[in-house]
């Protein structure tokens, strides 16, 4: 295999070219070298699909890299998903495609297609997934599903090293979780079966209840609640019977910095107050039991 090297200084020749010519894909192989494909995840709202109006959807501004070039999309763009004329739910893709034969990078749509097409001259990155049921005319955020954070189709570019391996990441964390709860479980019941038989009946049947009590809790689940601050509006309310006075709540937001001012809740609603935004922001919160 032959050597190569770049970048230098080039000279003209007395023809008046040069002796040392670069093009594009020379950047792109050197710069592919150290910046891996996806989406940039700072703020984490970068190229998010977001329902729109009627059959329209936005992909907020954001930056993504494929393949050592670049895309930039610095405004809410605007795209419309076709009405599924079929007789079945269909599910739409939406892509970032790199077509290097036409020289374009630019956000596509797979009308009824989700696999990402990686052939050359194509390769592409998979923001969204858009479910269609038949005759439906209006999309919501239930309608779509993000997918820039599966390693697998898209993936978030976090460095000029790095690259977070989020497929693999939270099978890790579901794993070692799995493993804590069993061997938790399994080392209470040794010890409870070695321990009821020193007790009497109804301290034994106590502590059965005590702990019949405390399974029940473990497989409790936080209740999630989303909504949609509009953009440039300063409030949201949530009403939902798990609020309550003795509950917690945990608020996360999808645009970095977009932090609740103040939080009141009166009964089963809880309001928060925002800065107002530019974007749209998706504001979720995790209501645990006490």
């Amino acid at each position: 295999m032959a050597e190569s090297y770049g970048f230098l200084d080039a000279e003209e020749l007395i023809d008046g070219s040069f002796d040392r010519e670069y093009l594009a894909e020379h950047w792109a192989n050197y710069f592919k070298l150290f910046i891996s494909n996806g989406v940039f995840a700072t703020p984490m709202n970068q190229l998010k699909v977001i329902a729109y109006s009627g059959m329209y959807v936005k992909i907020l501004p954001g930056w993504a890299f494929i393949n050592g070039y670049w895309y930039h999309n610095d405004t809410e763009l605007v795209i419309e998903i076709p009405v599924n004329s079929t007789t079945a739910t269909i599910t739409d893709g939406v892509f970032i495609t790199w077509d290097s034969g036409n020289r374009t990078i630019s956000a596509t749509i797979g009308v009824g297609r989700t696999t990402v097409d990686r052939v050359a001259p194509h390769y592409e990155l998979k923001l969204a997934e858009i479910t269609i049921g038949v005759g439906v005319t209006a999309l919501t955020d239930a309608n779509i599903t993000d997918t820039r954070a599966n390693t697998s189709v898209c993936g978030f570019v976090t460095g000029l090293i790095d690259v977070i391996n989020t497929t693999d990441l939270f099978a890790q964390y579901q794993a070692i979780f799995d493993e804590f709860i069993s061997g938790s479980t399994t080392d209470f019941d040794t010890w409870f079966e070695a321990m009821k038989d020193q007790l009497s009946s109804d301290a034994a049947g106590h502590l059965q209840d005590e702990v019949d009590a405390l399974n029940a809790g473990k497989e409790d689940k936080p209740t999630i609640l989303t909504g949609i601050l509009t953009a440039g509006e300063t409030s949201i309310s949530f009403t939902d019977s798990h609020i309550t006075n003795t509950c917690y709540i945990d608020i996360y937001t999808d645009v970095d910095g977009a932090n609740p001012r103040t939080k009141a809740q009166s009964g089963t609603t809880v309001t928060l107050t925002f800065k107002a935004q530019a974007v749209d922001v998706t504001v979720t919160l995790m209501i645990r039991e006490v």
